[in-house]
């Protein structure tokens, strides 16, 4: 009978959900089975696996985080035993059984385990003679999650305790390992409310890194690796975990990693990997860790890993025998990521890792100079794992060049030339041939080629020809797919997202009813398709690296990548793909600036192309699929943008543009989307935010609106770039399309999200600030309604970019709708503005620049610039403002407003109403600022702007007493010291004044 329950519950465990009285019988059922201890471990387990199905059910999910009433009984069955008989008696509940089989179901063993040699495959898991441990352990996690951290890390707590902390069993490592993974199975399942207890989860896995038993040396690892990787990283790269903890657990690692076990160093190495690159939930969260959280302990650590693994010999068939490879691939690994982090810090050590890194890549080749040409010495060379070893030094050894940073570019440049050589002689082969592969991975090689390209620029040139031609073929290569007859059973299995993978053939097969055919199993080539998305990736790489000098191979690139964003067979291949067009046509552009002729035109006629292939397979993306989603609306709004920010200077013209029709058809298919994006997060908040009181469920809930507002926000952003290009020609699409759509969620009272109304208020911005005066004048009345509400704390939902692009839009109001708009709310706007810029600043927070520098250029553009609208009202207090102003200027954060505020500032100077005498330390301070941004390649000011400052600072030198002059140079940092001596070089030019002493 429990087979016939197991079968239902992989197949179809909504079959088992009944009603409250029914799932209570059901679970009485299945812990009398699982409590059972005499009865074979896969017996229990298949009784713990059909109450784990249950529990995932979304219906019996979201009753069970409900926190009501309703769900007492089933949780007190499932937690507690409660009315269960079996042999262990009352108080048995799932977790405490799966405890028991984590204990009970590992292997003994520690010498065959021990002994075993390391692979590239290995993971926690991997040690089949644990199959029943494992196998309890992500049941244990299973009920974690679906039950709620908050009902069961208090029964599952006490457990590990025990586990842990008695007298009798504080010698038997089974124990001690068990109640490691139940705490990296309480992190995974349940993040938020585990919080609390992440301390005690630290100190145990420090503590137990030093048991004298690899297995529990080896969970130590695991645990602080999952620690690593669910430390919160804020923008800064700073995680609270490692900022309290990092000394200590980076002292474990490097201890580990020279263990005697190969199987604890590898895993020391992954340790140190994901301390350098996770957080944030994910094994590698994309924010670069604060390097000094590595810098004072780079030298032990390198010192650890040159003295352990890197020393392993591959010459020696014993360690070979023992796992040396994968040890090593593991250590050189540790070394990337330790270079990225530690950036020039690394510079030190280049010299001693560099040498061995370039060895590696060479290992078990021989390069024939005459012709060009690698071969290997010996067919051992060609093994699996001295390829991966050759890969992953070659990896490392571009990362390591890439990461010491441009000012020592000199050092790498030489290296860089030995690794190119290599991959040339790879790259030659013919594309049918796959030695290239083994020898060393291609995707390897080709994303290295990129990270070169990406530190000697135009000099890689010469390259592409040998590197292009392997990532267009990977591209154009036709799908290898098989359509055969599916049954009823590989349906419902698909729709479950149980894929048929056989490794050794590297297939995949789904089954699927597709109309007029009947079930179908489609078999793919899953190395082909990850090949395609590897390919895609390298491009990313190489167009983003080089810009302009990618332009002529721009048309060939986007023509061979544009049809697999239609690829049907693999979302990662069509989001890489839509990425990769996104550097493509922004190198076209670039090149077809400098250079003119026929090259001007690409851009124009990849531009529809590349827009209409995107936007309509947003339409037809799976709605379900918000990472996919993300990637193709950010690769369209970069597209867009690409379009809207690349000018002819000659004649103004935008390189790239989309007619009225074109554009007007984006912009239907963006609302479409739009309305989409919305409707899924209408519901999420509806059923699991208003409903659910977990917070592990509620965390997650809100990380997926979160997924969904970015993408939002990329569909406005292509709106937007859409909108500024067309200018006054989009006012029919925004009087058709945008005013229907939006007009009415620029209110509180159109919706309840408030990223709704963010995106109506900022395309209502964009439409007052680019189409025109008789655009601005009649619709930003309805713009002002939604703005009231956005800069009122009591309206805004607490939504920080709402008010934010709610200030914005009142500076836009300011300067190009009629002064009558914002004439009735405009005293009641200043003490909310001023509010705005008191509040934002006394906290103090690096996130509140922006809210400032912009609600600052919206009181100026309102009450203190020369042609402010209501600058000659009464009760306004000029005085107060204008010192405002001046303190936060210069305006950085938005290169438009920095322009507009900077210039107008000129204005206040040259009509007298900021006095150059009586301002000349803050005037000082603010033009060499904008001379150092501007050095630095910041548009904060344009060049007529820097004139005109170059001026007023020649003539504050001038009229002001020297001394003073002087002491206030003195006062400025070295970069506003540079940009006044910039500054008054370029005065100089022109004939006036000389440079200040410092």
């Amino acid at each position: 009978r429990m087979e016939h329950l197991s079968h239902a519950a992989s197949n179809c465990p909504s079959l088992l959900a009944g009603d409250g009285q029914a799932l209570s019988f059901l679970a009485r059922t299945c812990l009398s089975v699982a409590g059972i201890s005499a009865l074979e471990e896969s017996t229990r387990l298949s009784a713990l696996e059909v109450l784990a199905a249950v529990c995932d059910i979304d219906d019996v999910k979201r009753t069970l985080l409900s926190g009501s009433s309703s769900a007492e009984p089933l949780l007190r069955i499932l937690l507690n035993g409660e009315g269960v008989s079996n042999s262990s008696g009352d108080g048995s509940g799932v977790l405490r059984i799966c405890a028991e089989i984590i204990v009970n179901g590992v292997d003994d063993d520690i010498n065959e385990w021990s002994a075993d040699a390391p692979s590239l495959q290995d993971d926690a898991t991997s040690w089949d003679e644990d199959d029943s441990a494992m196998y309890a352990e992500s049941l244990i996690e299973s009920f974690l999650h679906n039950l709620g951290g908050s009902n069961t890390l208090p029964a599952v707590l006490p457990l590990v305790e025990t586990l842990l902390g008695n007298a009798s069993n504080s010698d038997v490592w089974q124990q001690k390992r068990a109640a490691l993974s139940i705490l990296e199975r309480c992190l995974l399942a349940a993040p938020v409310a585990f919080t609390a207890h992440i301390p005690v989860a630290i100190e145990t896995a420090l503590s137990l890194s030093a048991h004298p038993s690899p297995r529990v040396q080896f969970q130590s690892l695991q645990l602080l690796g999952a620690l690593c990787i669910a430390d919160t990283i804020d923008e800064d790269g700073v995680g609270k975990v490692r900022t309290g903890y990092g000394a200590r657990m980076l002292q474990s690692m490097a201890h580990l990693v020279a263990s005697p076990c190969m199987k604890v160093a590898s895993h020391a190495s992954l340790a140190i990997v994901s301390f350098c690159l996770g957080g944030n939930g994910r094994e590698n969260c994309g924010v670069s860790l604060e390097k000094s959280t590595i810098g004072p302990y780079l030298s032990d650590l390198m010192s650890a890993l040159t003295s352990g693994p890197l020393s392993l010999d591959m010459t020696n068939s014993s360690q070979v025998r023992n796992g040396a490879a994968t040890v090593l691939v593991r250590a050189i690994a540790a070394v990337s990521c330790l270079a990225n982090v530690g950036g020039e810090d690394f510079v030190p050590f280049y010299g001693s890792t560099m040498p061995g890194l370039l060895g590696c890549a060479y290992f078990g080749l021989e390069l024939d100079h005459a012709s060009g040409c690698v071969h290997p010495v010996s067919p051992q060379a060609l093994s699996h794992e001295l390829s991966m070893l050759r890969g992953a030094a070659l990896e490392s050894a571009t990362i390591v060049g890439e990461a010491i940073g441009e000012d020592n570019a000199a050092m790498y440049r030489s290296d860089a030339e030995k690794i190119m050589v290599l991959a040339l002689a790879l790259l030659k082969a013919p594309a049918d041939q796959k030695a290239a592969d083994v020898i060393i991975p291609m995707d390897q090689l080709l994303a290295g080629c990129a990270r070169v390209a990406n530190v000697i620029k135009d000099d890689y040139a010469p390259f592409l020809p040998y590197v292009l031609p392997r990532l267009l073929n990977r591209a154009k290569e036709e799908a290898d797919i098989s359509v055969t007859d599916g049954d009823e059973s590989g349906l419902e299995a698909s729709k479950r997202g149980n894929l048929d993978r056989d490794d050794d053939e590297g297939t995949e097969s789904v089954t699927v009813a597709l109309p007029g055919m009947g079930t179908k199993k489609l078999t793919f080539n899953t190395t082909q398709i990850q090949e395609k998305a590897q390919a895609a990736r390298a491009m990313y790489e190489h167009a983003n690296a080089l810009g302009v000098a990618f332009g002529p191979y721009a048309e060939t690139c986007a023509s061979a990548f544009l049809p697999l964003v239609k690829f049907k067979y693999s979302p990662e291949v069509r989001s890489t793909s839509a990425q990769t067009l996104s550097p493509i046509f922004n190198a076209a552009c670039q090149y077809a600036l400098s250079t003119g002729g026929d090259a001007a035109s690409l851009p124009q006629s990849l531009l529809p192309a590349l827009v209409n292939t995107i936007a309509s397979q947003l339409e037809e993306e799976d709605q379900d699929d918000n990472e996919t989603l993300f990637a193709l609306a950010d690769s369209l709004s970069e597209i867009c943008y690409s379009a809207f920010r690349h000018v002819n200077e000659v004649n103004g013209r935008r390189v790239a543009q989309l007619d009225f029709n074109q554009s007007h058809k984006l912009v239907s298919q963006l609302v479409n989307c739009i309305g989409s994006c919305l409707e899924r997060r209408s519901e999420m908040i509806q059923s699991t935010l208003a409903v659910v009181t977990d917070e592990d469920e509620r965390a997650h809930c809100e990380d997926l609106l979160q997924i969904e507002a970015d993408t939002l926000t990329e569909y406005v952003n292509s709106i937007g770039y859409t909108l500024k290009s067309l200018g006054e020609g989009f006012v029919p699409i925004f009087e058709s399309i945008i005013v229907p759509y939006f007009g009415k969620l620029l209110l509180a009272e159109g919706t309840n999200d408030t990223r709704a109304r963010l995106a109506a208020v900022e395309i209502y911005d964009d439409m007052v600030e680019y189409c025109g005066s008789a655009a601005a004048a009649k619709f930003s009345p309805s713009l002002v309604q939604g703005i009231m509400q956005g800069i009122d704390d009591s309206t805004n939902g607490g939504d920080r970019d709402l008010k934010r692009a709610s200030v914005y839009g009142i500076a836009q109001i300011a300067r190009y709708a009629p002064n009558s708009t914002l004439s009735s709310v405009a005293f009641q706007i200043l003490p909310n503005l001023m509010s705005i810029v008191t509040d934002a600043e006394s906290a103090e927070e690096e996130e509140n620049t922006y809210l400032v520098e912009i609600t600052v250029s919206a009181l100026a553009s309102m009450f203190l610039f020369n042609d402010a609208p209501y600058g000659t009202f009464d009760g306004v207090d000029k005085s107060s403002l204008l010192k405002k102003f001046l303190q936060v200027l210069p305006i950085c954060q938005d290169y438009d407003e920095a322009k507009v505020c900077h210039d107008k500032l000129c204005d206040l100077i040259e009509s007298g109403a900021v006095s150059m005498t009586a301002e000349a330390p803050a005037l000082m301070r603010i033009v060499g600022q904008i001379f150092a941004d501007v050095e630095d390649g910041e548009e904060v000011a344009s060049t007529a702007t820097c004139s005109r400052l170059a001026v007023i600072l020649t003539k504050i030198q001038e009229s002001v007493d020297s001394g003073l002059i002087q002491k206030c140079f003195s006062q400025l940092s070295p970069e506003a010291q540079n940009g006044i001596q910039i500054a008054l070089e370029r005065g100089a030019g022109a004939g006036n004044g000389a440079v200040i002493s410092p």
